[in-house]
């Protein structure tokens, strides 16, 4: 399985549509896109755009860790560490192949 932008673009619609954005489904969500574009080959390209994502987990007494969040974030640049909004996560998209800017990543800038 290679990525690939229609692909990436129907499972962020999954992600942000007709469904309550709770944090249990975006967790869900966020966790089948890494795993896509991570299985799919488009790691280095999420390093070249700088953007990775934060795991949140909360430690109990006698339990085992609980996730209680996983995000997209932004790993270098004037926005290190904010959360991307639903916009730029449809976008790494355009990077993928059959997306507008695939093999552009080295020269893109976020703004």
């Amino acid at each position: 399985m290679k990525c690939n932008y229609i692909e990436y673009h129907r499972l962020t619609d999954q992600m942000f549509s007709g469904v309550a954005q709770t944090d249990t489904h975006l967790n869900q969500y966020t966790e089948i896109l890494r795993q896509y574009l991570i299985n799919g080959g488009a790691a280095n390209t999420m390093l070249k755009l700088g953007i990775g994502i934060q795991v949140t987990t909360k430690r109990f007494m006698l339990l085992p860790k609980e996730v209680v969040m996983r995000r997209f974030i932004w790993l270098k640049g004037s926005r290190k560490g904010e959360l991307l909004d639903r916009n730029e996560i449809e976008a790494i998209g355009m990077f993928l192949p059959g997306g507008a800017l695939y093999g552009k990543e080295d020269n893109y800038i976020w703004d």
